[in-house]
């Protein structure tokens, strides 16, 4: 802390403090004095400055104004010689054109005195063949009757040929607007009398026949008499002609009509070449036993089995993309192939379902892959099948054109048929063994008295799936699980037995009004029963006639050999007729 100080110090520093800041103050003013007095002396300097540039800008301005007086002055002087040049140019152009009228006149002169002279002359010709042309007068109105009576023949004859023509001469109606068949024919033969007309009556057969044939090959007109190459064809295939029918309907056909409708046997065999698939497939022949009413004959099948299922779908799948019917989401997307099989007929078919197409149930969505003459069921489907379902069993892709493009696809291969077809496929044992359904182990009855029926069911039950060792070695490998019950088997069958046999049960005892079963089954069993005892009674009836027609003949001939009166011929006759 510092030593205090006394009063008198204090105050002595304080007057020194005053001084001190008085002189400070006093320094300040004297240098603000001094920058005064310097910026006054600059500030007079540029009043001085600014008033000597407005001196000179007064100068320019007055320059300025001198130079555009004289501009202006140049401008004028300009435009008095453009003017100058102008009435100069046009004084030379009027004095070219007083010579060119000149010139003109001169040339109308002559002209005019070339055509005094030509009309002096052409006077003295007049007058020259005015005698001549008085006696050519008197000559022209003779030739003048000569051509009116020409004219006339000329009018009569083309009267006589509009009468002659097909419309006689009047403005025919408009033969689209024509709806009587009569007009329609009246018109034929007004068209036919005039061509008759034009060509010789011997010859309008022949060339009506020509012009006929003319108008059916003429691709301008609609008319065809005879069918082309393709059309033949087709009829040849839909209609099944043999070859040999073919020809006599051919030869028959000329024969009446003067003319073949078909293409030539040549050309149709060529397209059935062309479009034939008998390549692409094996056909067979094996002797079978048919039934032919009571009796049992060998008979000749054909089985026919595809030699190359990849490449025929492969060849299906490209057709149906040209034809853009085919349907793909992606390039991943699978082709979805269902494989099928039927009995229809005496005859069981196989083939191939195409899923991925923008309408499945069409006749290109098949394929034929194979037919015999059989049942389908395991043994045969093996026997006469196997190197199909092989095929089938091989399929995990398929390489084709699609677009133009070559592209591979996975295959997914899907069951379709009925009850017996699906269980023969997968190896099991049919409808009727003891566990009928072909997805599960569950067991149940299907015959009376112990026929298990849909409302006693209990369809609560678990059933157990076969296992590999309950089943047949399957013709198709496919899961059991992916194999599902026909929807339109088993709906026709639960409308058949619970919904119309019933019905029918019931309308057959309401029209009959007898004592019958209430079931379907047993009236048919009763039916076929009665049946039985109307043959039996046929039969009956049948041998009585037979006898009494015998008796009739032995009254005869024992009549006879009474009227005959030789006794020892009964006896022969007798035994003649027991031969007989």
């Amino acid at each position: 802390m510092p030593p205090k100080l006394s009063k008198v110090a204090n105050k002595h520093n304080g007057v020194k403090g005053v001084e001190a800041l008085e002189n400070r103050h006093e320094k300040i003013k004297r240098e603000l004095r001094d920058n005064l007095s310097d910026a006054n002396g600059r500030l007079t300097k540029s009043e001085s400055a600014i008033v000597e540039l407005k001196n000179i800008i007064t100068q320019k301005d007055e320059e300025i104004a001198e130079l555009k007086l004289t501009l202006m002055n140049k401008r004028d002087i300009e435009n008095q010689l453009k003017n100058a040049q102008k009435a100069l140019e046009s004084s030379q152009r009027s004095s070219e054109f007083v010579s060119n009228q000149v010139a003109n006149l001169h040339r109308e002169n002559n002209n005019l005195k070339d055509k005094i002279n030509f009309l002096n002359n052409n006077i003295l010709l007049a007058e020259r063949n005015k005698e001549e042309s008085m006696r050519d007068a008197v000559l022209a109105r003779n030739s003048e009757n000569i051509h009116r009576k020409k004219a006339l023949d000329m009018n009569n004859k083309l009267n006589s040929l509009k009468l002659q023509s097909p419309s006689g001469g009047t403005k025919l109606k408009k033969y689209g607007d024509i709806r009587k068949t009569d007009t329609k024919i009246s018109r034929f033969k007004r068209c036919l009398e005039f061509l008759k007309k034009d060509v010789d009556e011997d010859d309008f057969d022949a060339f009506i026949t020509d012009f006929c044939h003319y108008i059916a090959k003429d691709p301008s007109f609609s008319y065809k008499n005879c069918l082309s190459d393709m059309d033949s064809f087709l009829a040849v295939v839909k209609f099944k002609f043999s070859d040999t029918v073919l020809k006599d309907l051919k030869a028959f056909l000329t024969e009446k009509l003067g003319y073949d409708i078909f293409s030539s046997r040549n050309k149709i065999d060529n397209l059935r070449k062309l479009h034939s698939t008998v390549d692409d497939y094996e056909i067979t022949t094996k002797e079978t036993m048919k039934k032919v009413g009571s009796r049992e004959v060998n008979a000749k099948s054909a089985i026919i089995k595809a030699k190359d299922v990849s490449a025929l779908i492969c060849m299906r799948l490209e057709r149906l993309s040209d034809s853009n019917q085919l349907r793909f989401k992606s390039e991943d997307d699978p082709v979805v192939v269902g494989y099928g099989g039927d009995k229809g007929g005496s005859q069981t078919k196989l083939c191939i379902m195409f899923g991925s197409i923008d309408q499945p149930n069409n006749p290109h969505s098949l394929l034929l892959v194979g037919m015999y003459d059989g049942s389908d069921d395991y043994k045969s489907l093996q026997d006469n099948m196997g190197s199909v379902f092989e095929q089938i069993n091989e399929l995990s892709t398929l390489t084709y054109k699609e677009k133009g493009h070559v592209i591979t696809r996975p295959v997914v291969v899907v069951a379709i048929g009925d009850c017996k077809f699906l269980s023969s496929i997968l190896g099991h044992a049919g409808q009727s063994c003891s566990t009928p359904c072909f997805c599960c182990k569950l067991a149940w009855s299907c015959r009376p008295p112990h026929a298990t029926l849909l409302a006693d069911f209990d369809f609560s039950i678990a059933a157990d799936e076969y296992d590999p060792e309950d089943l047949k070695s399957p013709l198709l490998n496919l899961p059991p699980s992916s194999v599902g019950p026909p929807i339109l088997h088993v709906m026709l069958g639960i409308v058949q037995n619970y919904v119309l046999n019933p019905l029918v049960a019931l309308c057959n005892v309401l029209d009959y009004g007898e004592d019958l079963p209430d079931d379907l089954k047993d009236q048919k069993k009763m039916l076929r029963t009665l049946e039985q005892e109307e043959s039996d009674y046929k039969g009956r009836v049948e041998v009585l006639e037979s006898s009494v027609r015998s008796i009739d003949s032995l009254v005869e001939v024992v009549k006879k050999t009474k009227n005959s009166g030789k006794k020892k011929s009964i006896c022969h006759h007798v035994v003649n007729l027991s031969i007989v």
